[in-house]
C-alpha cells in the first residue's frame, strides 16, 4: 500500500510540475525583444582552468572572436596548477590575454579560481567562460542590455552542445534545450537556481558585495544563483544568446557529472533552508526549491521501483516458474502470448504514462521552437529514447549521490565539470 501512494504520488506531482510550467508559458509567453546597448561597458572575462590542453586553445579563441571591442575588454585565464600542456598553451597567446596562476589548496573547487580573477578584474561587468566552452561572436552584445535593470544581477546565455557523436551526447542535446527552455519560463517569475559556467555574466559590484563564489562549494554557480535571489537580485536567461559546450561523452562522465552537480544541490538545499516555504522569495522558495527536494526523493524511489519491481522480481519468479517444467522458455513464452488478454493491461498506469509521455513531447517540440534548434529525422526519432531512458539514467545518479551521501564520499570539480 505504501509503495502504491508514492507511485501515485510521482505521478501527481510529475503532471502538476509540468502543467504549472506550461500555465506560466502560456501566461507569460517567452518572446524576446532585440534590445541595442546603450554603451559599451569595460567587461572582464575570466576562464578558469585545470589541465585543459585538449579544448582551452579553441576556448579562448571563442573570446576573442568576440563582437566586441578589444580596448573593452580583457580576457583572464586561471590556471588552477594544471598538470599537462594547458599553461603552455595559454603563453601561446601572448599579450592577448593575462594568464594567472594559482595554486590548489586541499578543499579547493572552481570558485577559488574563478574567486582569483574576480579580485583583479577591472571590468564592470565579470563573465564566467569554462575551459571546455566557446561563445559565438554576437553573444554578449544580446546580453549587454538586460544589465540596464538596477536589480538584474547576472545575464545567462542559452547552452547548447558541440558535438552530439555518441548516445550520451543525443540524449543531453535534447535535455540541455529543454532545460534551458524552462529555465526561461522559471526566469519569468524569478525561479532561477542556477548561473552555468559557460559565460554566465555578472555585474562585478554585486559579485564583490556578496562574497564572491563559494570556493568550497561543489556547484558553485547554483550557489551564487540562489545568494543573489536570497539577496533579492534578478536573474535573466536569454535564448538568443548561445555558447556551446562539450557535454560527457559517455554515462560513467555523464554520472561524474551529475553527481556532482546533484550533492551540490542537496548542500545548497541545506545552506539556504530558511529560503524553503518562505512568502519572502516568492515561487523560488514556495515551488521552484521544494520541486528540485521532492523530484530527487522520487528520482532516488523510481529508479528503486523500477529496479526492484520491473526488473529483479519478475526475473526470480519467472525462473521459478520456469524451474517446474525444467526451464523450457519457449513454451513459457508461447503459453504467455496464448493466454494474454488486454483486459490484463494495467490502464491507468498506462493513462498517465501516456500523459507524461505527451507532455514531454510537447516540451521538447516548444524548446525547439523556441531555441530555433533545426529538427533532423534522427533528432525526432531519437525522442522516444529520450523520454523512457533519460528519467532512469537520471534516477541512477541521484541513486549514487544518496550513496555518497551516506558513505559521507565527496567529489573534486575537476574530475567531473
Amino acid at each position: 500500500m505504501f509503495t502504491t501512494w508514492i507511485i501515485w504520488f510521482m505521478y501527481f506531482a510529475s503532471l502538476y510540475f509540468v502543467s504549472f510550467w506550461l500555465l506560466i508559458f502560456l501566461e507569460k509567453g517567452v518572446k524576446e525583444e532585440k534590445k541595442h546597448p546603450k554603451n559599451l561597458p569595460f567587461v572582464t572575462i575570466c576562464i578558469p582552468a585545470w589541465n585543459e590542453e585538449e579544448c582551452i586553445a579553441k576556448t579562448v579563441k571563442s573570446a576573442l572572436n568576440l563582437n566586441y571591442p578589444v580596448g573593452k575588454r580583457e580576457i583572464l585565464c586561471i590556471d588552477h596548477s594544471s598538470q599537462d600542456r594547458t599553461a603552455e598553451i595559454l603563453k601561446s597567446f601572448g599579450n592577448k590575454i593575462r594568464v594567472i596562476t594559482l595554486k590548489r589548496n586541499p578543499g579547493d573547487r572552481k570558485g577559488a579560481a574563478v574567486n582569483a580573477g574576480l579580485k583583479v578584474a577591472k571590468g564592470e561587468l565579470f563573465i564566467c567562460l569554462d575551459a571546455d566552452s566557446y561563445v559565438t561572436p554576437n553573444a554578449l552584445k544580446i546580453m549587454l542590455p538586460y544589465f540596464e535593470e538596477k536589480d538584474v544581477a547576472s545575464v545567462l546565455p542559452l547552452m547548447k552542445l558541440k558535438e552530439k557523436n555518441t548516445f550520451m551526447r543525443k540524449i543531453q542535446a535534447i535535455e540541455y534545450l529543454v532545460n534551458f527552455f524552462i529555465k526561461k519560463i522559471v526566469g519569468l517569475v524569478d525561479c532561477i537556481h542556477v548561473t552555468p559556467g559557460p559565460f554566465g555574466a555578472y555585474k562585478t559590484a554585486v559579485l564583490r558585495k556578496v562574497g564572491g563564489f563559494d570556493p568550497t562549494n561543489l556547484t558553485e554557480d547554483q550557489e551564487m544563483a540562489m545568494r543573489l535571489q536570497k539577496e533579492n537580485y534578478k536573474i535573466v536567461q536569454l535564448l538568443d544568446a548561445e555558447v556551446f559546450t562539450t557535454a560527457p561523452k559517455n554515462y560513467k562522465e555523464f554520472y561524474q557529472q551529475r553527481n556532482r552537480w546533484y550533492q551540490g544541490s542537496v548542500f545548497n538545499l541545506i545552506k539556504y533552508r530558511k529560503m524553503l516555504f518562505n512568502t519572502k522569495y516568492g515561487e523560488l522558495g514556495m515551488f521552484h526549491m521544494p520541486m528540485i527536494a521532492v523530484s530527487a526523493g522520487l528520482s532516488i524511489f523510481f529508479a528503486i521501483f523500477i529496479i526492484y519491481n520491473h526488473m529483479i522480481r519478475p526475473l526470480f519468479n519467472k525462473l521459478y516458474d520456469a524451474s517446474y517444467i525444467n526451464f523450457n522458455i519457449p513454451f513459457m513464452v508461447g503459453r504467455k502470448a496464448e493466454l494474454f488478454s488486454l483486459l490484463d493491461l494495467d490502464y491507468t498506469f498506462l493513462f498517465f504514462l501516456v500523459a507524461l509521455l505527451l507532455g514531454g513531447i510537447v516540451w521538447i517540440v516548444l524548446a525547439h521552437k523556441y531555441t530555433k534548434e533545426k529538427w533532423t529525422v534522427k533528432r525526432i526519432a531519437f525522442i522516444p529514447v529520450y523520454l523512457l531512458v533519460y528519467p532512469f539514467l537520471m534516477s541512477l545518479a541521484w541513486m549514487g549521490v544518496a550513496m555518497n551521501l551516506a558513505r559521507r564520499k565527496n567529489v573534486q570539480w575537476h574530475k567531473a565539470k
